[in-house]
């Protein structure tokens, strides 16, 4: 290992391997004019083997299973496992983009109200195009559209709502069924960060796997706090890795909690002594809520394996500039369920020959659709312990949610359904969260500048849904490997360049 290197990536997720690949490829060194030294650290397990679509890697191939939720249960956050591997939560997650381009229109401009960044569609242009290259977002074929998916368009038309088509990032994919169910893709069809990590790795970069990061390491000279390293925890033993810039990318939860744990935030929050005063922290946390809905149906809706597709959404604004939108997805119609879910499911009969019957076709008659409000106006906070504070009561979204929910009743009915989930929401969640360190113009609302560097710290630079100004409409992982695909150009251009 390095003594020292030109970059230090704390974390090896989505954003942080975009990151490493790219300023490998592009980046120099100023003065020196050679390739960049750079270490990308991360908590969890690194399984190598070439990018293979269609084909998979053994290695990989042998973790499709399960996530290992090791705070609870996917309700008890702060973040799960997933988060926690080299690769980042794509490795395991669905990868649905919802639309095609990564983002809505509306969603630029968002963000440029919330905090004044000049992230507009015309800048991320290019960072578009290279995520929608690189995970290869396309609609699902529609040879593969299960009986489910076909009877929830024909009854959104029948509704006269406003369908659009979903996009999923694939590439050489067998459609198995089992990517949406938060397993590993053993074929490497799905668009993770794997081809990022391979082309990292083939220009140098050090990968350091298995690495608890305690801290950032800052060191002060009168009234200027320099970033100049990482501590963290390899095999029992502290190391600190040192950096002339070092980039911190531990994702929503992980950023905050990491900064706030080395003296950086509020006064109140920061654990230990403060170095750097910044209220917005941790602070601004969005997300969207959402609640499934499940039915029952006379007749098979998909194959007894699922298939990892989703077809269609519904969209439907509830104010002006997308604000409390409602995105409303089929892919509930078409992915695996699994026996032990079905019978534990509320449409079962509680024992006996009833039970018995139910379970001879259940899984292929159970389905869902998954409305979500996005853009809600709520913000939270999260601490240094990685415990979210969201407002889990709010009369104007429960209500936008639970209008939702009758929508998707009447879908359901129109779809043929013969029994549909009665459940409602009694407290709000957030999902797909952003806006923990977020960008922006001013040092008073925000914690990094438009080039993602620190307002405060020399040498810090953040980069994650962490710097995403404000939830927009659609999962998250797309806005933030287009985010990460703007940063790495601008990182590049304003400190490693010849020029």
């Amino acid at each position: 290992m390095a003594e020292s290197y030109d970059i230090v990536i704390a974390g090896a997720g989505t954003a942080g391997c975009i990151l490493a690949a790219r300023l490998a490829e592009h980046g120099v060194h100023p003065q020196r004019g050679e390739r960049l030294k750079i270490a990308m650290i991360e908590a969890g397990p690194y399984w190598k083997g070439e990018n293979r679509p269609g084909y998979g890697h053994p290695d990989r191939r042998r973790v499709n299973s399960f996530i290992n939720y090791e705070m609870g249960s996917r309700y008890n956050w702060p973040w799960p496992a997933a988060a926690k591997i080299v690769g980042g939560s794509v490795m395991h997650f669905g990868t649905f983009a919802v639309s095609q381009n990564c983002l809505f229109d509306d969603d630029y401009i968002a963000w440029q109200k919330e905090t004044g960044v000049d992230w507009t569609k015309e800048n991320l242009r290019e960072a578009v195009q290279e995520t929608q290259q690189m995970r290869n977002l396309k609609p699902a074929p529609q040879e593969l559209l299960t009986r489910g998916n076909r009877l929830f368009i024909d009854a959104a038309r029948s509704l006269g709502v406003r369908l659009e088509r979903m996009a999923l990032a694939r590439r050489n994919c067998l459609y198995c069924g089992r990517c949406d169910t938060d397993h590993f893709c053993k074929y490497d069809s799905k668009g993770t960060s794997q081809p990022y990590i391979d082309l990292a790795e083939r220009l140098g970069v050090e990968i350091i796997p298995d690495a608890q990061i305690e801290k950032v390491v800052f060191e002060k000279n009168g009234a200027t706090v320099k970033a100049s390293g990482i501590a963290c925890v390899r095999g029992g033993k502290p190391q600190e890795i040192r950096g002339s810039r070092i980039i911190v990318s531990c994702g929503y939860a992980g950023t905050p909690v990491l900064l706030l744990r080395s003296g950086y935030g509020p006064r109140d929050k920061v654990r230990g002594p403060l170095i750097v005063e910044n209220p917005n922290v941790g602070s601004n946390l969005e997300g969207d809520v959402n609640y499934p809905v499940h039915a029952l149906f006379s007749e098979p809706i998909k194959p007894p394996g699922g298939v990892s597709t989703g077809a269609s959404y519904v969209l439907e604004d509830g104010g002006p500039d997308g604000e409390a939108r409602l995105i409303m997805q089929d892919h509930g119609m078409s992915v695996i369920t699994y026996p032990h879910e079905a019978a534990l499911h509320e449409f079962a009969p509680a024992f006996g020959r009833a039970h018995k019957e139910f379970m001879r076709d259940a899984i292929t008659r159970i389905g869902f659709v998954y409305p979500f409000i996005q853009r809600t106006g709520l913000k939270g906070a999260i601490n240094a312990d990685g415990v979210i504070d969201f407002p889990a009561e709010d009369a104007r979204i429960l209500k936008r949610l639970n209008g939702a929910i009758d929508l998707a009743h009447e879908l359901l009915k129109k779809m043929g359904a013969v029994r549909i989930s009665a459940r409602r929401p009694r407290s709000l969640l957030p999902w797909h969260m952003v806006g923990t360190c977020r960008a922006g113009i001013d040092p008073g609302n925000s914690v990094v500048n438009p080039h993602f560097e620190t307002h405060d710290i020399e040498n810090l630079f953040i980069c994650d849904g962490s710097v995403i100004p404000r939830q927009g409409s659609t999962y998250s992982a797309m806005p933030v490997c287009v985010v990460a695909a703007l940063a790495w150009r601008r990182i590049a251009a304003r400190h490693f360049s010849r020029g």
